[in-house]
């Protein structure tokens, strides 16, 4: 995303230099000294890592009144809107626009994931940080492959919408793949007050607590010894929120 985006800004930058010069384009017979863009790279980076960090930083504060479903479908939209921006965007301004709900959709789906790795087994959580990893690694050379003139050879356009199969392949992964268990509260579409979990004191979360099968988050080993593989999710204090914004400061210094 971040190199389409790169690219498509510095052609962008070349048509706005090549239409302000009379002399039409420039033929350098010897480079001397880089030749920068009106919009640099450090541009691209902080329309990514500004809305990001913003999302990061106060989605828990709020989250957990939002399903899972809601949630999911934000990311996916973010993501599916972003490619296109890019893609079709006729200016600079609207390219970085497209970076900025790229941004929003990773932060979220970062923390999203995240929150919902609680309800499954404590290996999903190396599973997402591995995939994570490997994403940056297989996108470049994802991107690379297609806009490489000896390999696909395709424009920076078509291959952001290529990468619409992105967000296509994230939808299905949840709600056509994912077995949801019972602890994860589930909306109705079709019902808006359903949209916003209900909030619950303690000894409400107590009681739901008792009542939720508990099998579904308990699983036995070939000894035959009964471990627990999911945690249930409740809603974080004040102070638990701040030390999540702590962490994450800490990440950036």
């Amino acid at each position: 995303m971040l190199s389409g985006a790169e690219d498509i800004i510095e052609m962008q930058s070349q048509n706005v230099i090549k239409s302000s010069n009379s002399s039409g384009n420039i033929c350098f017979e010897k480079i001397t000294k880089a030749h920068c863009s009106k919009i640099s790279t450090s541009a691209v980076l902080l329309a990514d890592t500004i809305p990001c960090v913003i999302v990061e930083l106060t989605f828990p504060f709020f989250m957990y009144r939002i399903p899972y479903g809601i949630r999911h479908a934000a990311v996916v939209f973010c993501q599916a809107l972003s490619f296109i921006i890019v893609a079709f965007s006729p200016n600079v301004a609207v390219s970085l626009i497209g970076v900025v709900f790229a941004a929003i959709g990773a932060g979220l789906g970062a923390i999203n994931c995240l929150a919902l790795s609680s309800h499954f087994s404590k290996t999903s959580v190396s599973t997402w940080s591995s995939g994570t990893g490997a994403a940056g690694v297989v996108a470049s050379f994802a991107y690379a492959a297609f806009t490489e003139p000896h390999l696909a050879n395709l424009s920076p356009k078509v291959t952001m919408l290529i990468m619409l199969v992105i967000p296509l392949t994230y939808s299905m992964a949840y709600w056509a793949i994912l077995d949801k268990p019972n602890t994860i509260y589930k909306c109705n579409p079709i019902n808006p007050l359903t949209w916003i979990v209900p909030y619950s004191d303690n000894e409400v979360y107590d009681e739901s607590v008792r009542n939720l099968k508990i099998n579904n988050l308990e699983e036995e080993d070939d000894n035959g010894i009964v471990k627990t593989v999911g945690v249930i999710q409740r809603k974080l204090s004040l102070i638990e929120k701040l030390l999540v914004i702590k962490v994450g400061l800490l990440f950036f210094e």
